[in-house]
Order: structure tokens, then sequence, then C-alpha cells
């Protein structure tokens, strides 16, 4: 049986993804420009959301949204979108977002 919540991370998934095909397709983000060490973060940072989200009350889920928050932070400054200095506003971001998911999981009351 599938949990909610990992599907609601396959969601969010398609839905980065869909975003960064759109930013491509528009030229808002040339393909040739992508770094692939901050997207390979990311992508561990997904697949570490999925997993603590895979089995309710297990830990984890802050962990892997921080993982993405500084792998897309990464990519944001190599493309020149951010500068080092907004790093502090994305990491609590990152850390509110990941507080409410990991209450939002099933199995946390």
């Amino acid at each position: 049986m599938r949990s909610r919540s990992g599907a609601w991370v396959l969601g969010v998934g398609l839905t980065a993804v869909g975003l960064l095909l759109l930013a491509v397709n528009l030229g808002l983000l040339p393909l040739d420009d992508l770094p692939l060490p901050p997207l390979l973060v990311v992508l561990a940072g997904v697949w570490l959301t999925a997993d603590a989200c895979r089995i309710p009350g297990r830990r984890g889920v802050t962990a892997g949204i921080l993982v993405i928050a500084g792998g897309l932070f990464w990519t944001a400054v190599s493309v020149g979108w951010l500068e080092e200095g907004h790093f502090l506003g994305v990491l609590l971001i990152a850390l509110g977002v990941g507080v409410l998911l990991r209450h939002a999981a099933p199995g946390r009351r």
C-alpha cells in the first residue's frame, strides 16, 4: 500500500521537474548553464525526504528538506539568481517547511 506522504513527495518532485523544464523552454534558464553537482544534491534531498515520508513516524523529513534547499540554493547562486548573502533566509524557509512536513506526516500528532 502506498502512503499519502509518498505520493505527495512524488507530486512535488514531478512539479519541480516540470517547472525546471518550463524554465528551460521559456529561456529563463539555459540548459547549458545548469550545474550538475547541485542538482545531484537536490535529487539526494528528494530521495531522503521520500524515504523519511515512506514510513510513518520516521525522522528525516527536515534533513531531506534542508538538503534540497541547499542544492537549490547552490544552483541559484551558480546561475546568478541569488547571492550568497541570501543563505540565511533560504535556510529558515527550509527549516520551516521541514517542520511543517514533519508534523503533517501520517502518524504524527
